[in-house]
């Protein structure tokens, strides 16, 4: 009996060690911004460190970190280039992005999971580029750090779970920006925006993207606001279809500029097809293509019954004319290809 009694003994000991390892430890080393004081639309950015500070790991999901940007800085980026951001940084998903939302009172909340769980002694310097966006006094950034319950004991090291680092913004803001939107109309897509004051305001840079991370330029419209007052924008195009996201950049005098919301937009007008006509033909033929999309890159190539490039075409519009006249008569075919289409096409020359 007495040795079995020890035998139990040591198992309960062993067991109430291992819950102990296991037990959650996040907690941070800090966090400041590069600088105390910015100019409204002035760039920089806000270090914070984040991780298992102590010997003991965070389980998966063991962990919620909350960052509250003041309503006088902006956080300047979208919420995917956030999470593609915390990725590079961390060399994979350590923290997820549950939320990030600017409230009524102009306050930048992020809150962050961690999915995967962090092994202890395991932090990171995470830099989050922000934008100065109004004039304020001394205001604070502030992280907060609770456990959750999939680890039983979680152990949050105090101290470490309230970080806090002020800033000031300086300036006024060169541009109020009341309303940025897209729509769909006609098979078109429409961006409206619209501002309350403009000052010092250079231009409008329009940007899009087909998967919210990677924006491109779409075209740039000049600021028109007099006096400081503001105006309304209104920029059309046809775009391919699909979802697109769209983001306003408002870049003032001195180059400072800074982000709109983004604004998605969903199209779907059928089909893209080309139509050639006449059909045999002497003089020229018209290219028709159906659902064209401006930012859409088209090439038609004529080729002979050999196989031989005869001629190429750029077709920068719905509507292309080529001549003909100076081919010698017979059948060709002409493909016509872009990132919707590859059709090829039996022509006659008379």
């Amino acid at each position: 009996m007495k040795i079995k009694y020890i035998i139990i003994t040591l198992a309960i000991v062993f067991l109430s060690f291992g819950n102990a390892q296991a037990t959650s430890n996040p907690g941070s080393g800090g966090m400041t911004f590069n600088k105390g004081t910015y100019q409204v639309y002035e760039t920089g950015s806000l270090f914070v460190n984040m991780g298992a500070i102590g010997g003991t790991a965070i389980c998966p999901n063991d962990a919620v970190y909350t960052i509250t940007i003041p309503r006088s800085m902006r956080l300047n980026e979208t919420t995917a280039e956030l999470q593609q951001s915390l990725n590079t940084q961390t060399g994979g998903l350590v923290f997820s992005v549950i939320s990030n939302m600017i409230d009524g009172t102009g306050v930048t909340t992020i809150i962050l999971g961690t999915p995967n769980g962090i092994p202890g002694s395991t932090n990171w310097d995470i830099i989050l580029p922000v934008i100065g966006f109004m004039q304020s006094g001394l205001l604070q950034a502030l992280l907060s750090i609770e456990p959750n319950a999939s680890c039983a004991g979680g152990n949050l090291q105090s101290g470490d779970d309230n970080q806090s680092s002020p800033v000031i913004v300086s300036g006024f803001l060169p541009v109020t920006l009341t309303s940025f939107n897209a729509t769909v109309i006609n098979c078109k897509t429409q961006l409206n925006w619209k501002t309350s004051a403009e000052d010092n305001l250079k231009n409008y840079e329009l940007e899009m993207s087909t998967d919210g991370i990677n924006y491109d330029l779409l075209t740039t419209v000049d600021a028109k606001g007099v006096n400081g007052k503001g105006s309304n924008y209104s920029y059309s195009y046809t775009a391919k279809n699909g979802t697109t996201y769209y983001r306003l950049k408002s870049v003032d005098l001195n180059s400072s500029y800074a982000f709109s919301n983004v604004a998605k937009v969903t199209k779907d007008c059928g089909k893209v097809s080309v139509n050639v006509y006449p059909n045999p033909a002497s003089e020229l033929i018209s290219i028709d293509i159906n659902n064209f999309a401006d930012n859409d890159k088209m090439i038609g190539v004529l080729y002979n019954l050999s196989g031989a490039e005869v001629s190429r075409y750029y077709l920068n519009n719905a509507n292309t004319q080529i001549r003909v006249s100076d081919f010698t008569g017979g059948v060709y075919y002409l493909k016509v290809s872009g990132k919707e289409l590859n059709e090829t096409i039996e022509v006659v020359i008379k």
